[in-house]
């Protein structure tokens, strides 16, 4: 009789793992040892052993630092049965019979609507309420005390993204869109550009991991914080086309920019003797131009880092992607799941504040990762950087960043003065709204002769 493995919870949530009729099988976090192969850092390369004799199936623990559970019990050795779930670091695996499954599984999840600016305006056009930005700070999860403070984790091949296997999307169709290649990837989703098949368009296709949404609130929020988002229109915004759910698959259609990867410059800069401080300030002031309108209108970014600028050269435009992803994705149990890589890929924006637990991620926090980017658009370097993550913790919450024109004396000093405003440790001595630092950076434009 067949059985299989079926991830319930933890980064791999979602896969199954066909078992054999006899034999012994290891499960670990090792490509080369295991086979079953889990993306957690929490499980050993051989984390236990699974033993198969027809339908006696037992689980044996190898001595793992963290141990195995077996329905919350831990175990040295166990006979396991159907609907038992067997616990691996932060990964539960739940033992099934196919056939049983089969039976008990719930009905074919229903696809969401899409909602796209037609879709929008016939709401309107018959007098539905249409959904309202929001007008107070934007909650967001701020980093545990009990994450920042850990010990630096080493990754390791094994420890690949659960967004990983959304590469596999490549040349399938989903709603009316045809995947073409995949184009980057972050802690929640991945982006491909895509042929919008219905308007003929080529666009960028976001497609999230399949964990979310975890419940009909997290999927509500997202498509009505999407919804405020979708009628914005600036030159210095990435807009928003239309969003979905098709089968197990949450998308965000938006405008695709071809475009120079910000993280990629700033490494090359960092080799640079001189760096040319106009294009750091021409950037500045056009996501500036971008924060201005998306804060008017009650939107916070919530997450601005490098990635999240666009820099096209071909035309000496920046724009900002991903205008109220972090809200849409607030709370939701895929945030959980990928906070580890989050923090290993975004720690460096973070303000002051956003460090501390139960904190509200606002217009200010936006002004401070912004001037994140722009030190090292100016620099070739971060403002705090550190070995381990408690360490680069310390350092936001208490070290002073370093002059820019120590680095780069070309620099002039109304700008670097302005920076250091923006990366100031209290919110209430940084600039409090995108204007006033707008007003600041047009006199730097005026004395030196910048073009932005």
């Amino acid at each position: 009789m067949p059985w299989q493995f079926r991830v319930v919870d933890g980064a791999d949530q979602g896969r199954i793992f066909g078992l054999p009729e006899l034999g012994i099988y290891p499960i670990g976090s090792s490509k080369k040892h295991a086979e079953v192969v889990l993306n957690d850092l929490y499980v050993a390369r051989i984390h236990a052993e699974i033993e198969i004799e027809g339908d006696h199936i037992v689980v044996t623990d190898s001595d793992s630092p963290t141990g195995t559970l077996v329905n919350g019990q831990k175990v040295r050795q166990q006979e396991i049965h159907h609907g038992d779930v067997v616990r691996m670091g932060n990964s539960h695996l739940r033992l099934e019979n196919v056939e049983l499954a089969a039976k008990e599984a719930p009905p074919p999840e229903e696809d969401v609507p899409v909602y796209d600016i037609e879709v929008l305006e016939e709401e309107q056009a018959a007098g539905a309420a249409a959904a309202e930005a929001p007008t107070e700070a934007t909650p967001a999860e701020a980093v545990p005390a009990e994450v920042v403070e850990e010990v630096e984790v080493v990754a390791t091949e094994a420890d690949a993204l659960p967004t990983s296997r959304l590469k596999e999307l490549t040349g399938h169709s989903l709603a009316y869109f045809q995947i073409e290649d995949a184009i980057g990837a972050g802690p929640t989703s991945m982006l491909f550009q895509a042929q919008d098949l219905k308007k003929g368009q080529t666009v960028a296709l976001k497609v999230l991991a399949t964990d979310f949404p975890h419940t009909d609130a997290e999927m509500q929020r997202f498509v009505e914080v999407c919804k405020a988002v979708l009628p914005l229109r600036h030159p210095n915004l990435v807009s928003l086309y239309g969003v979905g759910k098709t089968g197990p698959y949450c998308w965000m259609a938006t405008e695709l920019v071809e475009c120079t990867p910000l993280p990629d410059l700033i490494d090359r800069l960092s080799a640079k003797d001189r760096i040319d401080w106009r294009r750091g300030h021409r950037i500045a002031v056009q996501i500036g131009r971008a924060l201005r309108f998306a804060h008017e209108r009650g939107i916070a970014h919530g997450n601005i880092t490098a990635r999240h600028v666009l820099w096209r050269s071909s035309d000496k435009t920046a724009k900002l992607a991903d205008l109220g992803l972090a809200t849409a994705l607030s709370g939701a149990n895929l945030k959980k799941i990928t906070l580890r890589e989050k923090l290993a890929a975004d720690l460096l924006y973070f303000s002051p504040e956003q460090t501390e637990p139960e904190n509200f991620v606002d217009g200010v926090c936006d002004i401070y990762s912004l001037g994140v980017v722009v030190f090292a658009l100016l620099t070739g370097h971060y403002p705090f950087v550190a070995d381990t993550k408690a360490e680069l913790v310390r350092n936001i919450r208490e070290s002073k960043p370093a002059r820019p024109t120590q680095m780069q004396p070309d620099i002039p000093k109304r700008l670097e003065r302005i920076v250091l405003k923006m990366l100031a440790k209290q919110k209430d001595e940084r600039y409090q709204t995108a204007e006033a630092l707008l007003e600041d950076l047009q006199v730097v434009g005026e004395e030196e002769d910048a073009v932005v």
